[in-house]
């Protein structure tokens, strides 16, 4: 098994989940009106097929540090994500701009660190 189309996979889907993510914080902290729930949506859903395609070609393939750094920064992220929608969204209750401005920030480190190794692994 070869990591690259992985990689390339889960890219391309923490790519939506960022773009995804980047439009529910501007509905945030920039309207008045609450995001889309599809849009939230797509962004966990995203992003959760990301993670899955990581974990199994973490459990299946020898990954390099920057890879696995990168699937802890994504499980973290992904638990930041988790309490955002469980205890804030599901209730109606304004998210925390901390707690939303920790999930971005861990989970843009997750991205950066995948797309590294996947342009690694393309040359």
């Amino acid at each position: 098994m070869v990591a690259t189309p992985i990689f390339r996979a889960a890219t391309a889907l923490l790519a939506i989940a960022f773009v995804s993510g980047i439009v529910l914080t501007l509905f945030r902290f920039g309207s008045d009106r609450p995001s889309p729930p599809w849009m939230a949506k797509l962004h966990g859903f995203a992003a959760a097929g990301a993670l899955t395609l990581l974990v199994f070609g973490w459990a299946h393939l020898a990954y390099a540090r920057a890879a696995t750094v990168a699937l802890i920064a994504l499980l973290l992220a992904a638990c930041g994500g988790l309490v955002l929608n469980l205890a804030y969204h599901w209730k109606n209750r304004p998210l925390p701009e901390w707690l939303v401005f920790a999930h971005m920030a861990v989970a843009a480190l997750g991205f950066l660190l995948v797309g590294v190794v996947t342009l690694s692994l393309a040359a």
